[in-house]
């Protein structure tokens, strides 16, 4: 049992010694082997040789164990050691089949370094895109426990447009980056039909441009007028912006959406393997997503720690040769392979993060 992560894990969660325990293990398992398939990750719980009874167990976990997510939240900004900043948040799902099962889970992150930091979600009980509504729950839950003077501004894709949510942002002062179909109608006037493409069709590659004025979305459009910025890439695409912001930044602040999707490549084939989990309860595979938010953030705020003691090389464009979350995950795997050194390598790097860690009504419980 590693006593560091255990006392982390406690601090937050006040579960008993052997939920504890087996979350644990599970988390440092999770770093090893790089899956989520129970029976791997069963090898790694202590207790009998029998591994079919280890894996009981760790259904029995799944299936007791109540997950606090307001402290998970929390955890996970204090990790991440972004707790003092305002936010760039992105909204986004990810979904995929597991037989007939359809997983749809919509995700509010925060873009950080090049990646987002996975902070609540919801599991969407059906197949397709997220309503207004359900996009209002999650943000909702955010701003009960962080507030709105976190927030920066909210990214989205094509997805998540609509008057009735484009006025809940507005109206609560939230700025959004939202992208938006070529083919919305968007207009001065309420009368004015001209597509999103027509208004810009004659960008050429790598051109952008901001629209004069502030248009409506789409021509039954009963929200606030928003500011348009449009971009054609290289490859020869529209990539055109709404705003309640500035406009003319609207571009280069949107391109961070990209971090939730280097997220989601983490926590799937970049990194955990998340869509080769056999679970089928949902509410199970909510709290499987709670704890590899826990080992993603770990991993990737150890690959920031090691990258200041030795540097990713940089390829020949400019890149890293690897990501900060990569870094860290295999610095942590090469760690738990040396059985040896493995507890207190742990223990060194748990150490290291642990004090700023501790809930703001425990600093005066310290010695």
């Amino acid at each position: 049992m590693n006593i560091a992560l255990s006392r982390l894990l406690e601090n937050y969660f006040f579960k008993s010694i052997a939920s504890i325990k087996i979350l644990e293990q599970i988390i440092l398992r999770l770093i090893q082997v790089r899956s989520v398939n129970l029976t791997k990750l069963a090898i790694g719980l202590e207790g009998t040789d029998n591994q079919a009874s280890l894996y009981r167990k760790m259904q029995r976990f799944f299936s007791s164990f109540d997950l606090s997510y307001v402290a998970l939240a929390k955890l996970l900004v204090k990790l991440a050691k972004i707790d003092g900043d305002k936010w760039l948040l992105a909204l986004d799902r990810t979904n995929w089949k597991f037989g007939k099962l359809s997983i749809n889970i919509l995700v509010l992150s925060i873009c950080h370094k090049g990646i987002a930091i996975p902070i609540m979600w919801d599991m969407l009980d059906k197949e397709g895109a997220s309503n207004n509504i359900e996009r209002q729950h999650l943000l909702k839950r955010f701003i009960a426990v962080f507030g709105f003077s976190k927030i920066q501004a909210l990214l989205g894709d094509r997805e998540f447009i609509g008057d009735l949510w484009i006025s809940f942002l507005d109206d609560n002062k939230i700025p959004f980056y939202i992208r938006i179909k070529k083919n919305l109608t968007i207009g001065r006037t309420g009368k004015e039909l001209v597509t999103a493409n027509n208004a810009v069709k004659k960008l050429k590659n790598g051109q952008e441009l901001v629209l004069r004025g502030k248009r409506y979305l789409g021509q039954n459009y009963k929200g606030p007028k928003v500011g348009v910025a449009a971009l054609r890439n290289e490859d020869g695409e529209l990539v055109i912006i709404a705003t309640n912001d500035r406009a003319s930044g609207a571009l280069a602040l949107y391109s961070r959406r990209w971090e939730i999707e280097c997220l989601f490549g983490c926590l799937k084939t970049r990194g955990f393997n998340f869509e080769d989990t056999h679970l089928v309860n949902l509410d199970r595979i909510n709290k499987l997503l709670g704890i590899l938010a826990i080992a993603f953030t770990f991993a990737y705020v150890v690959g920031i720690w090691q990258n200041e003691v030795k540097p990713i090389k940089c390829k020949k464009h400019g890149r890293k040769a690897i990501s900060l979350f990569r870094y860290g995950l295999d610095y942590l795997t090469r760690t738990l392979y040396f059985v040896d050194q493995m507890t207190q390598q742990i223990e060194e790097i748990i150490e290291r993060f642990i004090n700023p860690l501790l809930p703001n009504w425990m600093e005066g419980m310290k010695c």
